[in-house]
């Protein structure tokens, strides 16, 4: 029969757990008004996206302009291969010149996340004049909808026409952070 030594613990934990986070500290920007950035935890300082500070913008909530890699698939710029197909395809269908956009990102803020999608969807169709319904198409098909990890907080990203973002005066800082317009 073996014996069973009963008091002694071995040298471990019985869960790893993390005794603090290295190099991050949690900050909970809404209620702090912090700027809402994204982040590397490779890095010590924020990435370089940016937010537009509102200066005279008739808008409630935060613009964003993500860094490439942090864009939704579907709003990054298309490979050269398939933009020539586009125009070719474009050609074909006798459309003279395919639209210029550049990705763009809105906040939306609500008691839920359904209506903090209905405020980022209507905070990007008042800033650039445009209906709800074309927002959301081109956030389905030009971007994404993405749920912020505080509830209540929904990031609406899609690739604005140019024309809009010359209305409203964000179209020098767009192309300053991603390059001219492409289609």
């Amino acid at each position: 029969m073996q014996g069973v030594e009963l008091g002694r613990h071995s040298w471990r934990r019985d869960i790893d757990e993390t005794v603090r986070s290295l190099l991050v500290e949690p900050d909970h920007p809404v209620p702090q008004r912090l700027t809402i950035h994204a982040t590397d935890l490779g890095r010590l300082l924020p990435r370089d996206a940016v937010e537009h500070s509102r200066r005279g913008l008739p808008i409630d909530g935060p613009i964003l302009f993500p860094v490439d890699e942090d864009l939704p698939f579907l709003a990054r710029a298309m490979p050269r291969r398939e933009r020539n197909s586009a125009i070719e395809i474009a050609k074909s269908h006798d459309v003279k010149e395919l639209e210029r956009n550049l990705p763009i990102s809105f906040i939306g803020t609500g008691k839920d996340l359904n209506l903090a999608i209905d405020n980022g969807l209507q905070r990007a169709a008042d800033l650039l004049q445009m209906s709800v319904p074309d927002v959301k198409n081109r956030a389905t098909i030009l971007g994404g909808i993405e749920i912020g990890r505080s509830p209540g907080v929904a990031r609406v990203t899609f690739r604005a026409p140019t024309a809009a973002l010359e209305r409203v005066g964000l179209r020098a800082l767009a192309e300053e952070i991603y390059g001219k317009a492409q289609i």
